[in-house]
């Protein structure tokens, strides 16, 4: 230390001004600038470069510098810090960090560091010898960081979670930081000390772990219904207990839904030739083609078929387990189709023979385990059917020469009844064909997740209705025709008309649709038009739903309503890349005229 003795008398600040003014080595430094913050990487410099200078501001040269540094609490940082020469002015020097460091609880406290230089004059004839200069660095806080919800990625609990079951854990699947970029085994390191809470409109129906991150649904969220919820996740760094903590708040959609079935979705294409008489010399009168869901690949003499026809081909679906062992279904549901069935000319047939095509069978049977006999599924599907012989797409009847993909149809299974399954796929040629005239044929089979896309992370579809109004003043009763009805094309997260609660304007579901006049019947179709009905039993011609809506737009559930099926459709419905919003409502059953439950599988996207 320096001790200057005077003997006059007056201000401190005079004489100190003085003492420095007749003291010719470096009263300061130059430069220096705090730039250490919790996100700046190891062997990053945490100065500007910086040089000591004399009371006039004039650096100092041809000297030599050494430094130590302490924390707040006096102990040594010299492991965290170390002076390095500036390659660019060696006259300069700065600060490299040396260990990452981390923005916790006891910073203020604790991360606050003095640097202390001592600096020798080199000349030999030195006037001033050594000097000693202080300055400091205070280590400063980022924000945290976790990742936002990707669009059309949403975030599920199920009809049968438990207050246990996880939703969602922020801390590892959404990549929760604390703004350090120290990582393990460092410790802290960059997602020590966070803390999580929730807030919004359905925080109520949840729990998040406050040190883990973990979502779950409580008691609430457990008896509430089928739909979309919103919630607000907060992550706050250093305990969330300073004032210096820092927090981030992201914004959530978690679905309660249906539970996504285990088994992997899949495709099979068919072709095939129809007409022994095709020119290809492969073609069949008969041949059926067998999909079957199992717990082992099954030779065709295991397989539940139509006696007497030959089988052409099997496939097995339904994808294999986490071991490589072929999957059955045991949770959620699934739905099997026979889609884009048609026909197109064989290209030499014989004009003058009129009109050909074909039938196409779909059988179904199931089994509980490979122990157990195949028989026709008497578990109805979830449209109330049982699919025996002859569950069947009427003949096609393709004008000779006429390309025929147009002439489309599907025919749907849907289930959720655990076990193995088979289809039996049953093509023969229409019995009012010339046995001269032949033709091609093409369907697909197709296992698909009922209510999602891929899995629960693909997120709902959004499907494109039409609502006939009747001219803005809706039907007092049940319609027998539309004819001469304006209309408003409306949106939904469901695949039937009937299963809505609710229509909305937007496809981004945000905005209910209400009709012209409450308690008015309304009649809601698909955006594109039939081709092919299974159901025609009502004796209706309508090509859509009657529904009774309130005036909140409600479909109001009353034993006085009548509900038809819907036709089956020609095109895949609309698929949104910009979804916000999806909804998943519940699923009350309507009952036709005939007392059965009525749902018409549409060609979903």
């Amino acid at each position: 230390d320096i001790y200057w003795e005077t003997t006059h008398t007056g201000l401190i600040s005079d004489l100190n001004t003085e003492a420095l003014t007749n003291f010719d080595g470096p009263v300061g430094i130059d430069g220096w600038n705090d730039l250490l913050n919790e996100n700046i990487t190891q062997n990053a410099s945490v100065s500007q470069s910086f040089n000591p200078v004399d009371s006039e501001g004039v650096e100092t040269t041809n000297y030599s510098i050494t430094m130590s540094v302490v924390d707040k609490q006096g102990d040594s940082a010299a492991d965290k810090f170390s002076l390095h020469v500036d390659p660019s002015n060696t006259n300069k020097y700065f600060i490299r960090l040396d260990q990452e460091l981390v923005f916790v609880e006891q910073s203020p406290d604790r991360d606050i560091f003095t640097f202390t230089f001592t600096i020798t004059d080199n000349n030999p004839s030195s006037a001033w010898g050594t000097a000693q200069l202080s300055e400091t660095l205070t280590l400063s806080n980022t924000d945290p960081t976790f990742d936002a919800q990707p669009a059309q990625t949403y975030y599920y609990f199920f009809e049968d979670s438990t207050t246990s079951f996880e939703i969602r854990d922020f801390l590892t699947d959404n990549n929760a930081l604390n703004g350090s970029v120290a990582t393990a085994p460092s410790n802290p390191n960059n997602t020590s000390e966070l803390v999580w809470s929730i807030s919004g409109t359905d925080a109520n129906l949840f729990d998040i772990d406050t040190n883990t991150g973990v979502l779950t649904p409580n008691s609430n969220g457990l008896a509430a219904g089928f739909n979309t919820y919103e919630i607000d996740v907060t992550l706050k760094d250093a305990n969330g207990s300073i004032n210096e903590s820092e927090s981030v708040t992201q914004s959530y959609t978690i679905i309660k839904g249906f539970t996504p079935t285990n088994v992997t979705l899949g495709e099979e294409n068919v072709e095939v030739e129809i007409g022994s008489s095709h020119p290809s010399g492969g073609g069949y009168d008969s041949i059926q083609y067998v999909f079957y869901m199992a717990t082992s690949d099954l030779s065709e003499s295991d397989l539940p078929t139509v006696p007497n026809v030959d089988v052409e081909d099997t496939f097995r679906i339904g994808g294999t387990d986490a071991n490589g062992d072929p999957q059955i279904l045991t949770q959620g549901a699934f739905q099997f189709g026979i889609e884009n069935i048609y026909a197109y000319d064989g290209g030499t047939g014989n004009p003058a023979y009129g009109l050909y095509g074909f039938d196409l069978d779909l059988r179904v049977y199931y089994r509980a385990n490979s122990s157990s006999s195949w028989t026709i599924a008497s578990n109805k599907d979830l449209n109330n059917r049982v699919f025996a012989a002859p569950t069947s797409v009427s003949a096609f009847n393709v004008p000779n020469q006429t390309i025929g993909p147009a002439f489309r149809a599907n025919i749907y299974y849907a289930q959720d009844t655990p076990g193995e399954y088979g289809w039996g796929v049953h093509l023969e040629k229409n019995s009012g064909q010339h046995p001269d005239q032949f033709m091609a044929a093409n369907f697909s089979g197709v296992l698909r997740d009922l209510h999602y896309t891929n899995s629960e992370s693909g997120g709902q579809r959004i499907y494109t209705y039409i609502i006939f109004d009747n001219n803005g003043s809706g039907y007092n009763q049940v319609p027998t025709s539309v004819a001469g009805s304006s209309t408003t094309t409306v949106y939904s997260d469901q695949p039937l008309a009937e299963y809505n609660t609710k229509f909305w304007t937007n496809n981004d579901l945000s905005t209910v649709y209400t009709p012209p006049v409450g308690g008015k019947y309304y009649v809601v179709r698909h955006a594109f038009d039939a081709v092919y009905s299974t159901y025609n039993t009502s004796g209706l011609d309508l090509v859509g739903v009657p529904v009774l809506l309130s005036s909140t737009g409600e479909i109001e559930r009353t034993s006085t309503t009548t509900h038809v099926a819907t036709r089956r459709i020609n095109s895949a419905l609309t698929t949104l890349s910009s979804l916000t919003t999806p909804l998943i409502r519940g699923t009350s059953k309507q009952v036709g005229v005939d007392g059965n439950e009525l749902y018409s599988w549409p060609e979903l996207d």
